[in-house]
This record gives C-alpha cells, sequence and structure tokens, in this order.
C-alpha cells in the first residue's frame, strides 16, 4: 500500500515515503496501516463513518456495532442507520438478520418469540416471555403463564 519510496543504500532498505489513499505510513515499522476514522473505507474496514466515537453505527475500530447498519464501499464515507426495532444485526433498515434475545425473525422483521410457551397466540417480552393469549380451545393460567385446555 506504500505508492512512492525512497532506497536507503546505507542500510540497504527501501523506507515508504506516501501510501495509499486511506493508509497511515507508521514510520517505526515502514508499513502502509488501514487509517480508520478517515472517512475512507477500505476492504480491512467493516466501516468508517469518518469519526472514532462509538454509538453512531461505526464505532471506534471501524467496526458496525449491534443494532447499527452501515453502507459504503472504498474510498466512500460509511452511512450508517439504526435498524428496526429488537433487531440486532440487520443489512439495512427494513431487512433484519438477527434479532434480540426473546425476538424471533417473521421474514424481516422482529416480533416477540412466543415460541416457548405452547398454544400461546400472543405475548409480551420483558426479560422473559409472558403470555397474553391463547390459541381458540386453550385458556391462559396467569400462575404458571401456560396455555390450558
Amino acid at each position: 500500500n506504500c505508492t512512492d519510496c525512497t532506497y536507503n543504500s546505507a542500510s540497504s532498505s527501501v523506507q515508504c515515503i506516501n501510501c495509499t489513499l486511506g493508509y497511515n505510513l507508521t514510520n517505526s515499522t515502514n508499513t502502509c496501516n488501514p487509517q480508520c476514522g478517515d472517512g475512507i473505507k477500505l476492504s480491512t474496514e467493516n466501516c468508517d463513518d469518518g469519526g472514532i466515537f462509538d454509538g453512531d453505527g461505526c464505532n471506534s475500530n471501524c467496526t458496525v456495532e449491534s443494532g447499527f447498519y452501515c453502507i459504503g464501499t472504498y474510498p466512500n464515507v460509511s452511512v450508517c442507520g439504526k435498524c428496526l426495532d429488537f433487531c440486532s444485526v440487520c443489512n439495512d433498515n427494513s431487512t433484519c438478520t438477527t434479532c434480540n434475545s426473546g425476538y424471533a425473525n417473521n421474514a424481516t422483521v422482529c416480533t416477540i418469540d412466543c415460541s416457548p410457551i405452547a398454544n400461546c397466540s400472543a405475548c409480551d417480552y420483558n426479560g422473559t416471555t409472558q403470555c397474553t393469549s391463547c390459541v381458540l380451545g386453550y385458556h391462559l393460567t396467569n400462575s404458571s403463564n401456560n396455555c390450558l385446555t
């Protein structure tokens, strides 16, 4: 990733002078390393939004944060946005691939996962799944959070 270099005859070595766009020269090791936070998304970076702050979708290590998605390819800046509600990994703002704990992927969105409770048709999630109604022919027992006949 070195674009310009010079030969040092005294040490019989090549010294890099300039690096490819998006890389930063480290003189002590004579290497060009990706420069996270410069707004140039490299193939070695998951994202690069031009900043070095966490919480905006692309963290200080140029990794996409949970609950966010980022788009952009070299040499463009990454544009990040929030995933849909209850989604931890998404491709964009309308397609969830991994849901938060307690939620199930229903096509492309996350909905509360009622499957742990047999015959439950609707539920709430607040750390644990709580059934709110049962399928036809069953009734809810609030004391045990079960649907019984």
